[in-house]
């Protein structure tokens, strides 16, 4: 499948020259020369789960005591003691702070380094990351499955800004070729079940797969440009038209009846990870090319990611939804509150930054309160779509907050895609086909297992299929060590709003009940 897609933005970008510069997009293809990137999957684990986890105070919300025996195969004693360490660690923002130059000093030590790095791969690396390969995963991913779960699976790549020029060397090339094996590898996984649906799904970044991602940066600002003259002004980085890509092509995108079915056949869905606001026109353009041609009859084969913390959401989302009913496709939305808020907002105040946006206001809200809401009437909008006749959305509502996960399944049940046993409102919620098939739900590996598993016991399926999926990331320790060290301190805000506490008081319950029973 990934070869179709990698195929399909050949056919987009091959032919761009953008007026800003002279680089070329060179989208996917695999005969192109590369530059530096650093493996982020621990750092992206931790930056979206870091935001996307609210800061009221969690514990409040959690009904958590312990695990049930369901899950006690994933809840070991050396498991939940290095979660206990891990998030201990996480709750002393001197130490999130200095981490990164620490690391790097250590690091530097031939001695020393050796037993840093066993260090960091007995703590953090095993709370965050799947594993080195996409073959070490395969036994948490087969845990998870018996536990009733599905998976994302995400060879995370994200490109470092700093990196320019010297060095560059083949990287790029080596996540092309890791992505297109993590497809095989989550294809093969899922024939080894007899599933009413695949869920062992993967997520890709576009920048990572780029031999220069400022490529994205030049089509984004092109993109923007032509939408400052369009009738349909949504706040920055605007919403996608079929006609944002008809400068750097002739044609359109088509494929064969045989190319479609290989795609259907082989059953992996995609998920385009979100980039920074600065590359999100160029994503978004390039990611609907591709629902346009592969979100047939009725299933979303490829997802876009919406970030609830950026302003133009709710109308960017409106407008979706519009242009999916309006060209026969179904629209695929992954649906989180984002993870680069600082990031963003310090952006947007650097003139010297990447930033493109000409807004007055930053791309997005100021406050954690007003990104919640937004997420919550976003929810709303997409199961409304879901629960009409002619749904013209499947969508992956990824979020580690209670209240937003307990009003998915009270609309569920109030449209009639579920039912709930008993008056209880934590009662047992019947999943109906079409919700399965529509709607699922995801946390990240390592952050929030209470929430994943209170979903999965309190929900009630008439298939196979998993309602819940964890995103779990993958990558070697060594690629993916400077990137975890930034966004910890990009997320240290975050880390004193008592999630880091929470996740450890949950540790030490399980600490105990293995202990003293």
């Amino acid at each position: 499948m990934f070869k179709l897609l990698r195929y399909s933005l050949v056919r987009h970008a091959s032919t761009a020259r953008f007026s800003s510069s002279t680089a070329k997009l060179q989208t996917l293809r695999p005969k192109i020369r590369g530059r530096n990137v650093f493996l982020t999957a621990t750092g992206f684990a931790l930056s979206l789960s870091f935001y996307t986890s609210s800061q009221a105070p969690v514990y409040s919300e959690s009904p958590y005591s312990s695990p049930s025996n369901g899950f006690s195969e994933l809840h070991t004693l050396t498991s939940s003691l290095r979660t206990y360490l891990v998030y201990t660690m996480c709750s002393i923002p001197t130490l999130v702070d200095y981490a990164p130059s620490v690391l790097e000093f250590l690091l530097q030590i031939p001695i020393i380094r050796t037993v840093t790095e066993a260090g960091v791969r007995r703590t953090f690396f095993q709370q965050f990351v799947g594993g080195d390969t996409a073959e070490d995963c395969l036994p948490l991913l087969q845990r998870y499955r018996a536990a009733g779960m599905g998976a994302l699976f995400a060879y995370s790549v994200e490109v470092d800004e700093r990196a320019h020029g010297a060095g560059a060397g083949e990287a790029y090339k080596m996540a092309v070729n890791e992505m297109l094996h993590s497809i095989d590898v989550a294809a093969d996984f899922e024939d080894s079940f007899k599933s009413d649906g695949r869920k062992t799904w993967v997520a890709i970044k576009l920048t990572a797969l780029l031999r220069d991602s400022t490529s994205l940066i030049n089509l984004s600002r092109l993109i923007a440009e032509r939408h400052q003259n369009s009738k349909a002004l949504v706040p920055f980085p605007g919403t996608p038209t079929h006609s944002d890509l008809s400068f750097i092509h002739s044609g359109s995108l088509t494929l064969s009846k045989d190319d479609k079915e290989s795609l259907s056949e082989l059953g992996v869905t995609i998920i385009v990870d979100a980039e920074y606001s600065w590359y999100q026109p160029a994503v978004d353009a390039i990611t609907l090319a591709l629902m346009k041609e592969f979100n047939g009859e009725g299933k979303a084969w490829v997802y876009n990611t919406y970030q609830a913390y950026l302003r133009r959401t709710p109308e960017h989302l409106e407008h979706s939804l519009a242009d999916a009913r309006k060209n026969n496709f179904t629209l695929g939305v992954k649906l989180v509150r984002g993870a680069y808020h600082p990031h963003e907002i310090d952006a947007f105040e650097n003139p010297s930054s990447h930033s493109i946006s000409t807004d007055v206001d930053a791309p997005v809200w100021r406050t954690k309160q007003v990104t919640d809401e937004c997420y919550n009437a976003c929810a709303q909008t997409l199961l409304s779509d879901v629960t009409s006749k002619h749904s013209a959305v499947d969508v992956l509502f990824g979020t580690h907050n209670w209240t937003s996960v307990r009003k998915i399944l009270d609309t569920l049940v109030s449209s009639g895609l579920a039912t709930r046993q008993g008056e209880a409102v934590d009662g047992i919620v019947s999943l109906s086909d079409r919700a399965v098939k529509k709607v699922t739900m995801a946390q990240l590996y390592g952050m929030h297992d209470d929430l994943t598993e209170w979903i999965v016991e309190h929900t009630q399926l008439s298939s196979n299929a998993p309602f819940v999926i964890k995103y779990v990331p993958y990558g070697r320790l060594s690629e993916v060590m400077p990137y975890l060290g930034r966004r910890a301190i990009e997320n240290k805000s975050v880390l004193g709003g008592g999630v880091a506490s929470e996740e450890r008081r949950k540790a030490g319950i399980r600490i105990r009940k293995v202990l003293f029973g």
